[in-house]
């Protein structure tokens, strides 16, 4: 039932806070992701998190994943649509929806911007 509301387009339903983490083989074991570091210590290839309905951060170990997600994302001709992409991300960067004051955002100023699409 949540699956076929989440997928029905009349519906407009945007998840606002969201944690998305896949890994390309199943294992028993999966290690809390916090920061970025996280991410790459671990067998997670994707990371998506939206801690708002307009801002969605994409990390991948993939570099044809991104590429893929970006070129969807233009695909769709969205107005006000930014993609931004950094060339450096701080290993304790929050990998979280839910952000404190304290939690290192992905990038801190436009010099951690490589390029914007």
């Amino acid at each position: 039932m949540i699956k076929e509301k989440f997928f029905d387009d009349t519906l407009k339903v945007s998840p606002e806070f969201m944690e998305l983490f896949v890994y390309d083989k199943i294992s028993n074991t999966h290690n809390t992701i916090s920061t970025y570091e996280d991410f790459l210590k671990s067998d997670c290839i994707l990371s998506i998190v939206s801690y708002d309905y307009n801002n969605i951060e994409i990390c991948s170990k993939y570099e044809n994943i991104l590429l893929a997600i970006m070129n969807n994302i233009k695909r769709l001709e969205l107005e006000d649509t930014k993609i931004v992409i950094l060339k450096n991300i701080p290993p304790k960067a929050s990998l979280k929806a839910w952000k404190s004051m304290s939690d290192m955002p992905l990038y801190i100023d436009d010099s951690d911007i490589m390029s914007e699409k």
